[in-house]
């Protein structure tokens, strides 16, 4: 995820749980907790970067399986990278 996507995640946040706190019928009395609701904004950009990382990571492996023919499993990955190596070596050696 970019910087700048980030930084946008965690502004949609911010605003989102700043309009969501003064959702009350009568205003509550006392300090809003500016440094818990900056927590909260963390920790939920941390799960919806990691919901994102998920996303992506099975889609890389859904068109390794399709691209390459192999199942995206770690043998099948590893069979991968050998495959792979096998080729540049026989390149290199026939240049």
């Amino acid at each position: 995820m970019s910087k700048e996507t980030n930084e946008e995640i965690i502004s949609i946040l911010c605003d989102t749980i700043g309009d969501a706190s003064m959702c009350w019928r009568e205003t509550p009395l006392g300090v809003f907790d500016s440094e818990r609701a900056s927590d909260l904004v963390d920790e939920t950009a941390e799960q919806i970067k990691k919901v994102y990382r998920k996303e992506l990571l099975e889609e890389l492996l859904e068109r390794i399986e399709d691209e390459c023919g192999v199942k995206a499993t770690p043998q099948g990955l590893v069979n991968l990278a050998h495959v792979k190596d096998i080729a540049k070596s026989m390149v290199i050696g026939e240049g």
